[in-house]
């Protein structure tokens, strides 16, 4: 939502992807297991949010539910809050 009320145009759209989702689908821990970088990569793949859900996903498929990342739900419960105040603010806020 945040994105369909901010752009102008069609396009927008398209460049905006290009810029937030590809990168992040490539950093987000979805291709590869996040604890083996380097520090300072590390750092950048925490922030993202796809982290914490290819960790969930990856952990409900593959771990006992002893092991299973509790964490990851708080910080992507969190994200979803903020995102959808942001959007919601936004979209509140909206003028033709």
């Amino acid at each position: 939502m945040i994105v369909g009320l901010k752009v102008k145009s069609l396009e927008g759209v398209g460049l905006l992807n290009n810029f937030l989702i590809v990168p992040m689908s490539f950093l987000g821990a979805t291709f590869f297991d996040p604890t083996t970088l380097p520090a300072a990569l590390k750092a950048i793949v925490y922030l993202l949010p796809l982290t914490y859900t290819s960790i969930g996903l990856r952990a409900a498929v593959f771990q006992p539910l002893s092991e299973f990342p509790w964490y990851s739900i708080p910080i992507l419960l969190t994200v979803a809050i903020v995102l959808g105040a942001i959007g919601a603010h936004q979209f509140s806020n909206q003028q033709d």
